[in-house]
C-alpha cells in the first residue's frame, strides 16, 4: 500500500516539475534579447540632418536693344477686284478658251466677243451722215461767198444783227453744228463697235463667269468677276491699346517718307498657319493705318500689302483671297532691356534667380509682352542667372545648385546666354 502511494506521489512530482525547465528557458531568452537590443550600437548617417540642394537649370541673361513685333490677325483681300460688265448689248459669239474660273489672264487679253453686225451698220450710217453734213457745210460755204458779195454791193451800214442775217451766219453755224454732231455720232458708233470686244482690265484671275456662248447680254450685265494678281491686301485688326507700341511709321498711318521702299522698318511678316508649312513666312509691306475703329470689334485696321501674292514670279507659297492670316507688325525699339521666354516669368511678375547657391525671388518690371517673350526693364541685373526649372516647392533662400554641366560653355542664342539647353 505504501509502495503504491509512493509511486503515485512520485508521478505527481514528476508532472509538476516538467514545466519548470521550459519556463526557465523562456525567461533566459527574453533577458538575452533585451540585453542585445540595449547594447546594440546606434547607426548614424553622416550628414543626415543636412538639407540636400535642389538641382536646377539656369539661363544667364544680358541687356540689349530689341525690336519686338505685335501679332494681329487679318483677312486677305485682292487690291484690285472688279465685276466685269458689258457696255453694250448683243449676243456672245466668241469666248477665249482661258476664260474659265481659276484661270489667269493678262491685261487687255480679249475675253468675250459680242455680235458686231448691228454696230458695223451703225458705223456706216454715222459715216454717211457725216458725209452729208460735210457736203451741206461745203454748200453753205459757197452761199457765204455770195452773201458777202451781196453785202458789199449794198454799200450801206447795217446793224450787227441784220449784217449777220445778210451774211448767212446762222446758216453757217447750223451747218458746222451738223458736221460736229455727225462726227460725234460716228465716234460713238465706232466706240460701241469696239466695245463688243471685252478685255481684261488688268492682270487677273477669273473668280466666276456668268455668261456662255449664245448668251444675250444687255448693257450693264455682269459677265464675270475678276481679282488682280499683282497685289493682295491684308486687313489686320489691332487692339487700340497696342497703338502706342507700334513703330512710329506704322502708328503715323503711312510709310516713313525718309525710309527707302525696301526698308526693314516697314516690313511685315505674314504667316498662314492653315495653308503653309510650319515656320514658313512671307514678307509684306506696311501700307496704311485706317484711322477709324471697326464698329463690331472696336479695333484699329492696319493695311498690309503683299506683292506677287500667288507666287507667279517667285517660288513663294500663294496667299488665298479670303483666308485668315497672322501678321507681325514692327513695334518700337526697346532699349537696354532683358528678354526672356514667357514661361520663365513666374506668378505676379517675379523671377527665380540663383544667387550664392540659394533661390532668390525677385519682382521685375515688364515693359512689353509678345507671344514668345517678355521684356524686362528693371528688377534684374545684367548677367543674372534665371532658374528655368519648374519647382514644386519654392521658398526664398532654399538651397539650389546647377545641374551637372549646365554652367559650362554657355551658348548665346539671339542675345541670351544660356546655362542649359533651354532657349
Amino acid at each position: 500500500m505504501s509502495h503504491k502511494w509512493n509511486r503515485k506521489t512520485l508521478k505527481r512530482i514528476d508532472g509538476r516539475s516538467g514545466w519548470v525547465p521550459g519556463l526557465a528557458i523562456v525567461l533566459v531568452a527574453a533577458i538575452i534579447t533585451v540585453i542585445i537590443f540595449n547594447t546594440e550600437p546606434e547607426a548614424k548617417r553622416e550628414g543626415a540632418t543636412r538639407k540636400s540642394a535642389m538641382l536646377v537649370d539656369t539661363l544667364v541673361v544680358k541687356r540689349q536693344d530689341y525690336q519686338p513685333s505685335i501679332k494681329a490677325m487679318g483677312v486677305v483681300t485682292p487690291a484690285q477686284q472688279v465685276a466685269l460688265k458689258s457696255r453694250v448689248s448683243g449676243e456672245v459669239v466668241q469666248m477665249d478658251e482661258a476664260f474659265v474660273p481659276g484661270a489667269l489672264i493678262a491685261r487687255q487679253q480679249p475675253l468675250i466677243q459680242l455680235d458686231t453686225d448691228d454696230y458695223q451698220l451703225a458705223v456706216q450710217q454715222a459715216n454717211s451722215e457725216l458725209t452729208e453734213a460735210q457736203s451741206a457745210l461745203s454748200t453753205e460755204m459757197g452761199e457765204q461767198e455770195r452773201a458777202k458779195n451781196v453785202y458789199q454791193s449794198l454799200n450801206t451800214e447795217l446793224s450787227e444783227q441784220n449784217k449777220a442775217l445778210v451774211l448767212r451766219q446762222p446758216q453757217l453755224l447750223s451747218a458746222q453744228a451738223r458736221v460736229t454732231a455727225a462726227k460725234a455720232n460716228l465716234a460713238k458708233a465706232r466706240l460701241d463697235l469696239k466695245r463688243t470686244e471685252i478685255h481684261a482690265p488688268f492682270d487677273a484671275q477669273v473668280v466666276s463667269r456668268e455668261v456662255s456662248m449664245g448668251s444675250q447680254v444687255s448693257a450693264g450685265d455682269t459677265l464675270a468677276r475678276l481679282i488682280g494678281v499683282d497685289e493682295y491686301w491684308i486687313e489686320a485688326s489691332v487692339p487700340l491699346n497696342k497703338m502706342s507700341r507700334l513703330k512710329a511709321s506704322v502708328a503715323a498711318g503711312s510709310k516713313s517718307e525718309n525710309a527707302p521702299e525696301n526698308s526693314s522698318t516697314t516690313k511685315v511678316t505674314v504667316r498662314d498657319h492653315n495653308a503653309w508649312p510650319k515656320g514658313y513666312t512671307r514678307q509684306g509691306q506696311f501700307k496704311h493705318l485706317v484711322s477709324e475703329l471697326e464698329q463690331s470689334t472696336r479695333m484699329l485696321t492696319v493695311l498690309v500689302s503683299v506683292d506677287d501674292p500667288l507666287g507667279l514670279s517667285s517660288n513663294e507659297k500663294p496667299l488665298v483671297a479670303g483666308s485668315f492670316v497672322e501678321v507681325a507688325l514692327p513695334a518700337k525699339t526697346l532699349s537696354n532691356v532683358i528678354r526672356l521666354p514667357r514661361q520663365y516669368l513666374r506668378k505676379n511678375d517675379t523671377l527665380w534667380l540663383l544667387q550664392d547657391d540659394v533661390l532668390a525671388i525677385k519682382s521685375v518690371e515688364v515693359v512689353f509682352r509678345d507671344e514668345q517673350f517678355v521684356y524686362l526693364a528693371s528688377g534684374i541685373m545684367d548677367s543674372a542667372e534665371v532658374i528655368t526649372t519648374d519647382l514644386s516647392t519654392v521658398k526664398e533662400g532654399a538651397a539650389v545648385a546647377r545641374k551637372s554641366g549646365t554652367s559650362n560653355n554657355p551658348q548665346t542664342v539671339d542675345g541670351i546666354k544660356s546655362g542649359s539647353n533651354e532657349s
